[in-house]
């Protein structure tokens, strides 16, 4: 039997020094295992590989995290199995407060792009610019609230034209929505998210410019911990769905 089946799914098993952690993830469509993730863990509960399989348990492409003196995540390298033209590795550098300050993302050994990241006096992300062969091709800046919170983002091209923005807007009953614009600031579509208590994520829905549902995220806990996240379409039909098991 394959690992991945909807009748049963084998249990994973990443050591009993990782007791409560996601060690395995199973992803359905039209109610159909089409793969899986398996996770694995440091000494120190840390993160070290992600493995995403196919259905026959093939492995296609791996993921690896290595981390600097600090536990501050260094290097993410992706594999794939299949072909290595698409392998990826992205390093990270860190500033003084140990804020990231540079991510560099190389394929096949060749620098694709830099991303440097700066911060206002309040330590609040507020640049992010993209350079390739040290020319920038694009930029984001992040404004805040009066209460500190993310307000805006917006996407810009190396000339200072728009691309897109991203408007958040929080309430008391623990929802955020997040209003989307095109180039031309025209209203471009909202995601919506809703929280419990423990501000957990319990909703994700994404509108489009009409107003209309594109798809809904619902997402279920057991013991506290994130179990199951299923897909829905605009007339309550499940498209896919995500099973999360724990050691």
């Amino acid at each position: 039997m394959y690992a991945c089946s909807k009748d049963e799914l084998l249990e994973c098993d990443c050591g009993q020094d990782f007791i409560g952690k996601l060690c395995r993830e199973y992803h359905f469509e039209n109610n159909e295992c089409i793969g899986f993730i398996d996770y694995s863990y440091d000494d120190n509960l840390k993160l070290v590989s992600e493995k995403y399989s196919n259905k026959q348990s093939v492995v296609k492409k791996i993921i690896n995290y290595e981390y600097n003196s600090k536990g501050q995540l260094a290097k993410k390298a992706e594999i794939y199995t299949d072909n290595y033209l698409y392998n990826n590795t992205i390093i990270y550098h860190y500033n003084f407060f140990d804020s990231l300050s540079e991510r560099i993302l190389y394929q096949n050994n060749s620098v694709v792009y830099e991303e440097a990241i700066e911060y206002d006096s309040l330590k609040n992300k507020c640049l992010v610019t993209k350079k390739v062969a040290d020319t920038i091709q694009s930029y984001k800046t992040y404004s805040y609230d009066s209460d500190n919170k993310l307000w805006k983002i917006k996407s810009f091209q190396s000339s200072g034209s728009l691309i897109e923005s991203f408007e958040y807007n929080y309430y008391y009953d623990n929802t955020m929505r997040i209003n989307k614009y095109d180039s031309l600031t025209n209203f471009n579509g909202y995601e919506l998210y809703r929280y419990n208590t423990s501000l957990q994520i319990i909703e994700k829905i994404i509108y489009d410019k009409d107003k209309i549902l594109v798809n809904d995220d619902v997402f279920d806990y057991n013991d506290n911990r994130l179990s199951k996240v299923t897909t829905y379409d605009q007339y309550e039909k499940i498209i896919s769905y995500i099973l999360y098991k724990y050691q």
